[in-house]
C-alpha cells in the first residue's frame, strides 16, 4: 500500500523548493538515479572548468564525454554477475552515460533462491532470478541510471522490447542460462553489437 510513485506529492515550482509528501509507513530512495545524476554534474563541472575529454564514475554509473575535434571511444569494462571479479568483455563508449543495475553485488539466498534489492512496483517483491544484469546507455546518466533499473524490473523480453524502441537507448543484457557452456546468455540491442568486445 505504501509502494509506487503515483502516491509521492511533490508541490512547488521546480527550482524554487518543493514539499515533498510521502503515503504513511512510505519512504524515498534516490538510489535508482543519484549516482548517474552525479556522474552527470561531474561532467558539467569539468566542462565548465575547460576540460575537453573526461569520464567520471560513480559506484558502477559513469559519464564520458570527449569533445576534441577527433573523439576516441572509452573503453568501459563489463562485469561478469557469476563472477563479479571478472569481466565479461568492453565496451566502447563515445560518450553519455552507461549504468549497471543488477542481482550480484545486493541481496541474499533464502532457500536456494536468490532475493535482491531491486522491487517490483507492481508487486512489492524483489525482481524475478533470471536476469542477472542489465548495462544500459543513454545521453545522460540519470536516465542510463534510472531505465537500467527499470529494464531489470521488466525483465528480458519486455526490457529488451523498451530498449528497441527509443531513441538513443542500448543496452546488454546477462541471462541465467545453466544449460549454456558458463551458465549465461548476454544479449545486447542492435546500437551495441558492433560495440562490445566479449572476452574468452
Amino acid at each position: 500500500r505504501s509502494v509506487g510513485w503515483a502516491l509521492v506529492r511533490v508541490e512547488g515550482a521546480p527550482g524554487g523548493g518543493a514539499v515533498v509528501t510521502l503515503p504513511p509507513g512510505g519512504s524515498l530512495d534516490l538510489g535508482g538515479v543519484a549516482k548517474g545524476w552525479m556522474a552527470d554534474v561531474g561532467v558539467r563541472l569539468m566542462r565548465a572548468r575547460g576540460m575537453r575529454r573526461g569520464l567520471v564514475e560513480i559506484g558502477g554509473d559513469l559519464s564520458a564525454f570527449d569533445d576534441r575535434p577527433v573523439p576516441a571511444p572509452f573503453a568501459v569494462g563489463v562485469r561478469d554477475p557469476s563472477s563479479p571479479g571478472e569481466l565479461l568483455g568492453r565496451l566502447r563508449v563515445h560518450g553519455g552515460s552507461a549504468a549497471t543495475s543488477g542481482d550480484y553485488e545486493r541481496g541474499y539466498d533464502v532457500g536456494g533462491r536468490r532475493y535482491n534489492h531491486i522491487f517490483d512496483p507492481r508487486t512489492g517483491l524483489p525482481v524475478a532470478a533470471g536476469l542477472r544484469s542489465v548495462t544500459l546507455l543513454a545521453p545522460t546518466g540519470a536516465r542510463a541510471d534510472a531505465l537500467a533499473t527499470a529494464v531489470m524490473v521488466m525483465g528480458e523480453k519486455e526490457g529488451m522490447a523498451f530498449v528497441e524502441r527509443t531513441d538513443e537507448v542500448e543496452a546488454l543484457l546477462v541471462i541465467d542460462a545453466p544449460a549454456v557452456p558458463g551458465g549465461r546468455r548476454v544479449v545486447l540491442s542492435a546500437g551495441l553489437r558492433e560495440r562490445f568486445d566479449a572476452l574468452p
